[in-house]
């Protein structure tokens, strides 16, 4: 069996889909204020590996973190989201990775059925034997408490490191989820 292993790189938005004939558009503050924020709860967030690409003689991979619009109402998806990868909940691989915050924080009107997503990208690595898979990544809305627990894509492994960050040391990398259209 093949595993993929990996480095997190970085964190970037890519793009806002519609889901129906109504085109997402940042939204005027007026807007905003009448619509209201998205709550997580009424996001279906999921996670997904993309395909592996080359680029100056490394291999990377995308995880793409997409919210879709669940309730009936139209809501404001702004700002950057909170983004945590999560261990295994036993062992000595325990612990919990917050990806740091940067990057120009965006608005969008997201419709019912309408998605947004944010990749993750990560740096593959020869097959390792320190490797940590996280068990989850946690998301959460910037300005708000509660958050959502998505798995982690199978197989993709991260190399662990004795740093603070798994896998993630100079030159590496980490920006911020950044929610755009």
């Amino acid at each position: 069996m093949r595993v993929r292993v990996l480095v997190v790189t970085a964190v970037a938005v890519v793009s806002a889909v519609a889901g129906s004939a109504l085109a997402l558009h940042n939204p005027s503050k007026a807007e905003a204020a009448a619509l209201g924020p998205c709550a997580i709860g009424n996001l279906s967030t999921t996670a997904t590996d993309e395909e592996m690409f080359e680029k100056g003689g490394e291999f990377f991979e995308n995880v793409r973190l997409t919210y879709t619009n669940k309730s009936a109402a139209t809501c404001i998806l702004s700002g950057n989201p909170v983004v945590a990868l999560t261990g295994p909940t036993t062992g000595g691989w325990k612990q919990t990775v917050n990806l740091p915050g940067t990057g120009k924080a965006t608005t969008l009107t997201l419709a019912h059925g309408e998605s947004a997503h944010s990749t993750i990208r990560v740096r593959l690595l020869p097959e390792e034997e320190h490797m940590w898979q996280p068990a989850a990544l946690r998301v959460r809305l910037q300005g708000t408490a509660a958050a959502a627990s998505v798995a982690w894509p199978e197989g993709l492994t991260i190399r662990q490191e004795n740093k603070t960050l798994p896998g993630l040391g100079l030159p590496n990398s980490i920006g911020a989820p950044v929610l755009g259209a």
